[in-house]
């Protein structure tokens, strides 16, 4: 597989954070809007990042799909297609006695990547689905809500950064001595 080029993986790193401030940005020109339709209206009303920062999460996680999608057909064009039982299964076995903790800490990276996406694209869902105004008052979102909904960016944004760096960039089969 050959690896992108650095402009695109740069792009790729990047386009989150100009995507969230775009987003942003957007947000203010609705509020300068005298009299907005209901959904512009709703979101006015909540605070950015309920909007935002979902968003932005919702964008990364297509990138990290994307690139997953792309080593895999990678793979599988370099291997053949009678050795591929073969080469999963040795994957699946060898890969975590040869590095234990980085399996975990891949693994463990994965759910919480996954759970992030679940939890952006639900707060997204119930940011949009209100139907009139007394609901939207009554259910304002909490701090805690908020804090989720960062720390789900930056855990999604970081997991990003160690693709980019460890699959794309052909650093993941180089081997650790020490």
């Amino acid at each position: 597989m050959k690896p992108l080029p650095q402009l695109v993986l740069e792009l790729a790193y990047w386009l989150p954070l100009v995507a969230l401030v775009l987003i942003s940005l957007a947000m203010v020109a609705i509020e300068r809007i005298p009299s907005p339709p209901p959904w512009a209206e709703r979101i006015r009303t909540r605070p950015f990042y309920m909007i935002s920062f979902p968003i932005v999460t919702l964008i990364v996680g297509v990138e990290l799909f994307l690139s997953i999608v792309r080593i895999s057909c990678a793979w599988f064009n370099h291997v053949s297609p009678s050795d591929w039982f073969q080469f999963t299964v040795a994957s699946l076995v060898g890969v975590p006695l040869i590095w234990p903790h980085e399996t975990f800490v891949v693994l463990l990276s994965g759910c919480a990547v996954c759970v992030a996406l679940v939890k952006s694209f639900s707060a997204l869902r119930q940011e949009f689905s209100y139907g009139d105004r007394e609901d939207l008052a009554a259910t304002k979102g909490s701090d805690f809500k908020g804090v989720t909904l960062v720390i789900a960016f930056v855990w999604t944004w970081l997991s990003l950064r160690y693709f980019i760096i460890h699959f794309e960039t052909g650093q993941f089969m180089i081997l650790r001595i020490i």
